[in-house]
């Protein structure tokens, strides 16, 4: 088996950007399940503005506690002291989203995920990312982060971590990969949702807000139409949703202001790319009256918006998951994994 490219390098085309709709475009396979949604909830509610998205102290680790109909689910990010869990927790930026999503996939055929060899070089190729020099290994190394950070993870009273992620070698951006045995479970039982690949192209940068804005609601979208494909949720709900610091969501006219025209040029991002139709029920194209008097912004936060997919993602032909690791490299990791080793030294292929 391939140690790179393979599955994760079909999704690499078309070009960096080109989001136009395409009948072969891939898909990653994840979980048709309430717990997947609130999962990807309480990482977009993650990052420097955390504590004002609802992510709480809890001991010494910070949780974030999402609903799941009339239940709820409390997500944790583990640490040895509550200050490395905010640390961390505050150091989350989008591109996280797109790392959960590759970690939260399986096999294209379904069944248990299995060991696998997740390299930052195919997670930038599934993204389209075609920067090089010391502006691509920056981006390794941030990627590695947000892969550090979310094997802290933890979800419900259990607290069994997520997944397991150990680093090849000290400082490197590769890692091997195993899903926990609660996923494992929910990859084999629940039915699948398919979020289409080119979600992830959208630009992950904190100063690219329309765009990181577009990412995050079509994966909350993708997960909470993926039954019915229409829903009718209201601005506020969405924009809570996909992690908006409350602090933007309060009723000040001038940043009110910004945030209609980031989430107008959002959804029309969504529509322009074949994703999601967001339409303001009752108002004209942009929910924002025209006159913007005292309590524009509560009475546009408050409008509904009818919501449907435009095309929903197809099974893939070939697995998206992450590629598998070679059964010759797999045995020396084995020994290494049952004797306490975490951090592994892996040969380099040709060309890597």
């Amino acid at each position: 088996m391939e140690t790179h490219g393979g599955p994760l390098a079909a999704l690499a085309a078309p070009w960096a950007g080109d989001l136009t709709p395409r009948p072969e475009a891939a898909a990653l396979r994840l979980p048709n399940h309430a717990v997947v949604s609130a999962l990807f909830g309480a990482m977009m509610a993650a990052g420097p503005n955390a504590g004002d998205c609802g992510w709480r102290t809890a001991g010494q680790s910070v949780s974030n506690v999402q609903r799941i109909g009339l239940s709820w689910l409390e997500v944790r990010l583990e640490a040895a002291h509550v200050d490395d869990a905010w640390l961390a927790l505050r150091g989350v930026s989008p591109l996280c989203v797109d790392v959960l999503a590759l970690l939260m996939s399986g096999p294209s055929e379904g069944g248990p995920a299995g060991v696998r060899l997740i390299r930052a070089a195919d997670i930038l190729e599934a993204k389209g990312y075609r920067r090089w020099g010391d502006e691509r290994r920056g981006l390794e190394r941030q990627l590695a982060c947000e892969m550090l950070i979310l094997r802290r993870l933890s979800a419900g009273l259990a607290g069994e971590l997520l997944f397991k992620l150990s680093p090849l070698d000290a400082g490197g951006c590769d890692f091997v990969y195993e899903p926990g045995a609660w996923l494992n479970t929910l990859l084999q039982s629940a039915p699948p949702q398919f979020l289409d690949a080119r979600i992830l192209r959208f630009d992950h940068r904190a100063n690219r807000g329309a765009d990181v804005l577009a990412k995050k609601l079509a994966v909350h979208l993708t997960c909470s139409t993926a039954a019915r494909g229409s829903a009718v949720r209201t601005v506020r709900s969405l924009l809570q949703s996909a992690g908006v610091p409350r602090q933007d969501l309060a009723s000040r006219r001038g940043r009110g202001g910004r945030l209609v025209d980031r989430f107008d040029e959002a959804v029309l991002r969504l529509q322009e790319h074949g994703l999601f139709q967001l339409r303001y029920r009752g108002r004209p194209s942009t929910g924002a009256p025209a006159d913007r008097v005292k309590g524009w912004v509560r009475e546009w936060l408050d409008t509904e918006m009818a919501i449907r997919r435009l095309r929903p993602a197809e099974a893939p032909r070939a697995q998206v998951a992450a590629p598998m690791v070679p059964e010759a490299f797999m045995a020396p990791v084995h020994e290494d994994l049952r004797r306490g080793v975490t951090r592994i030294t892996a040969p380099r292929s040709e060309g890597g």
